[in-house]
């Protein structure tokens, strides 16, 4: 009788072995999560940007509220990435505007995303490297700010990292599934990096690799597989775009005006906008278009406004190859270097708002290097590892031709990631091998690696906090809080005296305050030190007609259109100019 009691409990008892199995996933999971949970519950108490939205989290932000009250289609050709604002848009429709709520999906597809590292790594390597791949990825810092922002990255992160665990059984067990859903990662995520679609064409070259001359069928089809799912999301996009414009464009139109804010003569490699003083979305695409369409002296298709922009990059470039070639190199140790170069969000700044933020996680400047020394290691099994060095190297020379800022390298970080866990564990086997040259050699290179990435980072940092701090100075003074914004750009202007951009939202400030005689002052010191700042032009013509000074205000708007002869504020103002002296 207890024989048969024993038979029906462990009929009903769980495998054998299946928490020994599930035990990482579920620590590498839970440790994400609960770091990214405490993030996101700090920072929407103290970070002023979490509810506050700026550049593109703004941009994102309407786009999707337009959408989710009906415009599904839209008016235009896509010049920003379409994907994230359709599911923030998706969320909205169907569970309300609820921002903290697409937080918290974010950081659960980034744990989850995170549990995909680990899996990642245990296929391509082994159970050792898969746990210090995953909880590795778990305490990315990077990973854990961006997935607290209403940002694109976190999904282009969680996007890679899909696209990589479904390639990697390929190479033991293929399976027509897994090339059809790892395309259809791979095309999701060009809906999101418009740079992934340069990755297709080389993992479309991978199968046939792989299963050589001797199975060039399977080949074809595990291609084609992988091809059509890449193509499901982007040939809506493209659908969209014809519908919309008339146009043929695979996803967005702004690739020509990034390959001319990256690569034109006295390009810094970073982000620039195409008319000084007007970097948010709302003005890139039609900058664009206007200077576009004033050169050629036609009206342009979105399609034909990029080729433009190409077009005269390259004849820069041609002009000048030497300076092309060292800009390129400028931009290549940009991706390797551990600063993380700040777009509108700034990872240094959020740190001031976030204890989670402030422990010592994993670094960009601590990881390469590792990662550096697992891809030299793992050179030998090239072929099998393909995929890896495909997402690191392809993104970072996508990246390198267009233009540099630190979220762009985040596609590659899964991969990085896994290399870095492979480089480490190795050296450390090695050691304790006894193999002390080897251990010693690797040690050498990661210390010379560690100094030179991370050499001059809290200079940078300081550099480019003027500009972040000014950043959230304009949102102090979008909420009414003038004298906390002009306080704050008084402490940018004490680190950099020289910020153009601080000077120009001080200005603002007291533009906004009615103190016309301090907004002169400042848009006076903005255009010494940028004197083809178009907006503070404008706006200290705008300050002198508030002054009751017509004729200075008369000087500043003409000298606008002398260098923006389409700029339509300046235009408004003149024309408004000549209707009260006509009324007098």
């Amino acid at each position: 009788m207890s024989r048969k009691k024993k038979k029906l409990s462990d009929a009903g008892a769980p495998p054998q072995g299946l928490w020994r199995r599930l035990w990482p996933y579920a620590l590498v999971f839970s440790a994400a999560f609960a770091l990214r949970w405490l993030h996101i519950l700090e920072a929407g108490r103290s970070y002023p940007f979490f509810y506050a939205f700026a550049g593109d989290a703004a941009s994102y932000n309407d786009w999707a509220q337009r959408i989710a009250a009906g415009a599904w289609i839209g008016g235009k050709v896509f010049y920003q990435d379409p994907l994230y604002p359709y599911g923030l848009a998706l969320i909205y429709r169907f569970a309300g505007y609820h921002t903290f709520l697409v937080r918290f999906l974010q950081i659960a597809m980034g744990s989850l995303g995170c549990v995909v590292i680990y899996k990642t790594a245990e296929i391509y390597f082994d159970r050792k490297t898969a746990l210090a791949a995953g909880l590795a990825s778990a305490a990315y810092g990077l990973s854990i700010f961006y997935e607290g922002t209403l940002l694109k990255d976190g999904l282009s992160l969680f996007l890679s990292a899909a696209a990589m665990v479904f390639l990697a059984p390929a190479r033991r067990e293929p399976s027509q599934g897994r090339w059809f859903l790892s395309g259809l990662c791979l095309g999701l995520l060009v809906l999101t990096r418009g740079n992934a679609v340069l990755m297709i064409p080389f993992l479309l070259a991978w199968p046939f690799w792989l299963c050589g001359r001797a199975l060039r069928r399977p080949a074809l089809r595990y291609g084609a597989l992988f091809l059509l799912g890449a193509l499901i999301p982007m040939l809506p996009s493209l659908a969209h775009n014809y519908l919309v414009g008339k146009d043929i464009v695979l996803t967005t139109s702004q690739a020509g005006p990034n390959f001319y804010i990256g690569n034109r003569a006295g390009a810094s490699g970073t982000y620039e906008p195409l008319a000084s003083g007007r970097q948010t979305p709302e003005f890139e695409a039609e900058d664009a278009r206007r200077i576009a369409e004033f050169e050629t002296g036609t009206t342009l298709k979105p399609s034909e406004v990029s080729r433009f922009w190409f077009k005269k990059t390259l004849r820069e470039i041609s002009a000048e190859p030497g300076r092309w070639l060292r800009l390129l190199a400028q931009k290549a140790w940009m991706f390797a270097d551990g600063f993380e170069m700040p777009d509108i969000e700034d990872y240094y700044l959020a740190k001031r708002f976030s204890a989670v933020l402030r422990l010592p996680l994993l670094s960009y400047g601590f990881m390469f290097p590792l990662a550096v020394l697992g891809m030299l290691c793992g050179f030998s099994r090239f072929k099998e590892l393909f995929p890896l060095y495909v997402f690191v190297a392809v993104n970072a020379v996508s990246v390198v031709m267009f233009l540099f800022l630190g979220r762009y390298r985040l596609p590659s970080v899964p991969a990085l990631i896994v290399f870095a866990a492979f480089g480490s564990l190795l050296l450390w086997e090695r050691f304790r091998a006894r193999r002390y040259g080897f251990a010693a050699a690797g040690a050498a290179f990661l210390a010379a690696a560690f100094w030179l990435v991370n050499r001059g980072k809290n200079e940078k940092i300081a550099f480019y906090m003027t500009t972040s701090l000014a950043n959230l100075a304009t949102h102090y003074q979008s909420d009414k809080q003038n004298d906390k914004a002009i306080s704050i750009l008084r402490e940018a202007l004490q680190m950099d005296p020289a910020d153009a951009q601080a000077h120009f939202f001080l200005a603002n400030n007291y533009l906004d305050m009615k103190n016309y005689a301090a907004a002169v002052a400042e848009y006076g010191e903005t255009l010494r030190l940028d004197p083809r700042h178009s907006q503070a032009m404008y706006l200290l013509g705008a300050a002198y007609f508030y002054q009751g000074d017509a004729k200075r205000a008369r000087e500043e708007w003409g000298r606008v259109l002398e260098i923006f002869p389409s700029h339509p504020q300046a235009r408004q103002g003149l024309e408004l100019l000549k209707q009260r002296r006509s009324a007098q």
